[in-house]
């Protein structure tokens, strides 16, 4: 739609669940609609570009369940806690088209990486060895799991 502008979404995942965080303030949501395959979002807040009309549109790389998701507005944005649908995998991207969306980061602090600890030491103290090595090990797992599925490729 041209007559919203894109806030900055910034998500991070579990096995289980995403996390959505949409950086806007004083807030007024004036549509949420949550599918299985995806996510409309439309509010009024004060964002990048001041106050605005800000949203997007979002289709999940495999489905959620809807019932099972949350929303909340807090002080300095919305938050959504969106269940997974299924066993629970780590998936490679949030979205099923391979987009690279300039208003949507990963949220490190929400994004759920093997354990460290058992790993290295020196990793505990320095957080951006500690990035680039849980990012070496998402690579690694997601590559070995298109290996078995015989889906083998990059990831973007």
């Amino acid at each position: 739609m041209a007559d919203r502008l894109n806030p900055f979404v910034y998500w991070g995942q579990k096995k289980d669940q995403i996390s959505l965080n949409i950086n806007l303030t004083d807030v007024t949501i004036e549509d949420v609609v949550l599918t299985e395959d995806g996510l409309q979002f439309t509010a009024e807040g004060v964002g990048i570009k001041g106050r605005n009309r800000y949203g997007f549109d979002l289709e999940f790389y495999l489905p959620v369940e809807p019932d099972k998701s949350q929303y909340r507005l807090l002080e300095r944005g919305v938050e959504f806690q969106i269940q997974k649908k299924g066993d629970g995998e780590v998936w490679p991207r949030l979205c099923s088209k391979q987009v690279k969306y300039p208003w949507l980061k990963i949220d490190f602090d929400k994004f759920a990486f093997e354990d460290l600890s058992d790993s290295d030491p020196e990793l505990m103290y320095d957080p951006k060895k500690a990035e680039e090595e849980a990012m070496k090990q998402v690579q690694r797992e997601l590559l070995d799991k298109l290996d078995t599925e015989g889906k083998a490729g990059t990831c973007k």
